[in-house]
């Protein structure tokens, strides 16, 4: 038997952890040559607080509010976690009965979800300066009883009115007040209010970011803006936001023919002639792109791209370097009429890649572990949580900040 383990303090490292775990179980976003850490830096810089499990808007509000009905109900440690689950239980029947199910986490799975969208959640929380406790939301909810008893002893001043110095506090005392039934009958559209708090909270803590500028917008973004590099905005970012769009583009562009190939590489193995064609087709049409922005992957600053990376906390191998460069070495140097497909170079660096991450996993050579690939393994284009959840964020922001009436 095998399993995760980690330290309670390393809130981040167990973030991370998990958000592999659910990637894995989507075959199409799977990191199969070891760029992920890569990826998910870039989308930090980008749209920090979000991750590729996270759904809608509200969530960013039903969590605290949720957690603050604990507090106030004095709810004992040890029966804090259950009570957690059931009101999110309760929160998501709730929402599955007020709309289609869309966007409700839980909805398949019920009460039996393995993560909660507290959990889901709680980093974006902190890094958004709504969760004021600094810890894993299992150590949350072993220090309530500390919390409560802290909040009886705490301090008053001459008038006998709490010492705000000292008041204690997990949540952002600037929070929306809980709708009084929240759990009887609620949506995922947000109040004006509501909305105007949660980009004050953006503003205030990733005021350099992306989605800060984006945010204050309040455009919707139509389903044909598959990337955000497709978007009209970009244009008129500070040029730190522009430099980093350009990165983040070049990056995915040029990494998603390495996916593709691993892919056609497999197909072949499994001899599997639909698959083959479709990724030959898929590669040809990259190749065509890359023709097109030839100009702009020829004069990419790779110095400053790794500067990006290391500014924004990303950890990588010298190894993971090493083959992200080759590759972009290849695909600078490779001819108009000469097809990635048959390019012997570019398949034994995808073989020798695959074989330095996964060692005796590999599925490359490995017939008893290609049973399991179902044709479509990580060759999706990287694009940064933006179809999921940013741009639903980027909706539900600009419908409540334009609507002309508040609702219950």
């Amino acid at each position: 038997m095998s399993g995760f383990t980690w330290l309670d303090y390393s809130e981040k490292e167990r973030q991370q952890v998990l958000q592999v775990i659910e990637l894995f179980r989507e075959d199409d976003t799977r990191d199969e040559l070891g760029i992920g850490t890569i990826r998910d830096t870039i989308a930090d810089l980008l749209f920090p607080g979000t991750s590729t499990i996270q759904t809608r808007l509200r969530y960013f509000l039903f969590i605290p509010w949720l957690l603050k009905m604990i507090e106030q109900k004095r709810v004992p440690s040890h029966k804090a976690s259950t009570r957690s689950r059931d009101y999110q239980g309760r929160l998501r029947d709730v929402l599955m009965s007020q709309t289609a199910g869309d966007g409700v986490i839980g909805a398949v799975a019920g009460y039996k979800v393995q993560r909660l969208p507290s959990n889901i959640y709680w980093n974006g929380l902190d890094k958004w300066g709504i969760r004021l406790f600094h810890g894993t939301e299992m150590s949350y909810y072993h220090s309530l009883d500390g919390f409560y008893d802290r909040q009886r002893t705490n301090r008053v001043s001459a008038d006998g009115e709490p010492d705000k110095e000292v008041l204690v506090e997990n949540w952002d005392p600037a929070l929306p007040s809980c709708p009084e039934k929240l759990l009887e009958k609620t949506t995922f559209r947000l109040k004006k209010e509501e909305a105007t708090y949660l980009l004050d909270r953006i503003r205030t803590h990733q005021p350099d970011s992306l989605l800060r500028h984006l945010m204050e917008r309040a455009e919707t973004v139509a389903d044909e803006v598959r990337f955000v590099w497709e978007h009209h905005a970009i244009e008129e970012m500070p040029r730190e936001i522009q430099d980093q769009v350009i990165h983040a583009r070049n990056f995915s562009e040029v990494m998603h023919g390495a996916a593709l190939l691993y892919n056609l590489i497999l197909a072949e193995q499994r001899s599997w002639d639909e698959r083959i064609q479709n990724y030959q087709k898929l590669i040809n049409q990259w190749q065509n792109l890359m023709h097109t922005r030839k100009l702009a992957i020829i004069s990419w600053n790779m110095d400053a791209f790794w500067n990006l990376v290391r500014e924004g906390g990303g950890r990588f191998t010298p190894h993971t370097r090493s083959f992200i460069e080759k590759w972009i070495g290849l695909v600078r140097d490779a001819g108009d009429h000469h097809s990635f497909s048959s390019n012997n170079a570019a398949r034994n660096m995808i073989v020798d890649r695959e074989r330095q991450i996964k060692r005796n996993r590999a599925r490359i050579n490995n017939t008893s572990l290609q049973e399991s690939w179902q044709g479509n393994s990580g060759a999706a284009q990287l694009e940064y949580r933006w179809n999921v959840p940013v741009r639903s964020y980027l909706n539900d922001m600009a419908k409540a900040l334009s609507t002309k009436y508040d609702h219950a």
